[in-house]
């Protein structure tokens, strides 16, 4: 079958390997769709984890080709989404209600493929309105529901969106649906911009051309919004962020940052305000909520590009360049 497989830093080949087989408690999806995530590139060019060569992607769909013996909620046929983690289930995180920090939880990172095996247990059968295409969609969204689960927003909040790449337009996009009242995306890329606009963004602000503090503050009655989603993960902008909260407001940082970064912070700032600043890593309970939410948010803007797994080096630097939104590949 065909693979994509990282070698190194920014070295992407493809090439074949063999086709999976099940064992009792799998099941072989032939891949629809793989979504390109902000971790790809951040392990394209900072490659760490296990060793190398290795295919990735994780954000997938498919439909079923077989089975192990003991699999019998699945027919050839059924189509699913993928949430890549098998959690242990007994660790300290996971009997906490937190097994996004599974100590022991075995990851299903194999989407750059024609076929994969997964365990069935990270199987959700799509509803009959859910395309492939969408589906691909339910593993990022699924990190951005955690991400606003976290913030313990009110309905009719205020809020900003810092970077409208994939993550940044699909908290806009659970957002918009939940109840939100203002929502503000700062975003450099005039491709992206538009795109926040066509989802449902109340205001966007180019920031190296407008003043982002002062358009808060005026969208917001000199206030500032209730939570910030720093989906950029750089020490500035999360710095920026934290300005834009108002007291009691909470920060959320959503993503990756590159190694070195390093966050200098007024802790009397943090104190006096009340300001809460909060990490926000992977998913805990948020999948199942999101596939049955998925055909009734507007995702349609969202998904840009469709590319063949040969282009995946070209893949990666277009999701680079701010020239995209979700770019999906298939085998």
């Amino acid at each position: 079958m065909k693979v994509a497989q990282l070698y190194g830093p920014r070295d992407i080949r493809v090439g074949s390997a063999p086709e999976p087989k099940p064992g009792p408690h799998d099941v072989v999806l032939k891949v629809a769709f793989t979504g390109l995530c902000g971790t790809d590139l951040h392990q394209w060019e900072y490659p760490t984890g296990d060793g190398l060569p290795r295919i990735m992607g994780h954000e997938y769909s498919g439909t079923v080709l077989s089975k192990g013996a003991q699999v019998a909620q699945y027919a050839e046929g059924d189509r699913v989404a993928v949430n890549p983690y098998v959690y242990c289930a007994r660790c300290f995180y996971c009997r906490r209600g937190m097994p996004n920090f599974c100590r022991a939880r075995k990851l299903y990172y194999s989407g750059w493929a024609e076929y994969v095996v997964v365990d069935e247990r990270v199987l959700y059968p799509l509803p009959a309105d859910v395309s492939l295409e969408l589906a691909a969609l339910a593993e990022p969204l699924a990190a951005c529901l955690h991400a606003l689960d976290l913030a313990e927003l009110q309905t009719g909040s205020d809020i900003c969106i810092l970077g409208g790449g994939p993550i940044g337009l699909g908290v806009l996009a659970l957002a918009r649906a939940g109840g939100a009242a203002k929502i503000i995306v700062s975003e450099p890329a005039a491709y992206r911009r538009d795109l926040a606009i066509r989802m449902g963004a109340d205001v966007v602000v180019d920031p190296f051309a407008g003043d982002l503090e002062a358009v808060v503050a005026q969208q917001t009655g000199g206030v500032g919004v209730s939570a910030a989603f720093e989906c950029i993960t750089h020490s500035r902008t999360m710095q920026q962020a934290i300005g834009l909260v108002h007291n009691g407001g909470i920060v959320l940082g959503v993503g990756n940052a590159p190694p070195e970064d390093r966050l200098a912070l007024d802790l009397n700032d943090l104190h006096r305000r009340g300001i809460t600043l909060r990490g926000s890593f992977s998913r805990a309970f948020s999948f199942e909520r999101v596939v049955r939410l998925l055909p009734r948010l507007n995702l349609a803007p969202l998904l840009t590009h469709r590319m063949q797994l040969e282009g995946l080096p070209e893949a990666m630097q277009l999701a680079e360049s701010g020239q995209s939104g979700k770019v999906l590949l298939t085998p």
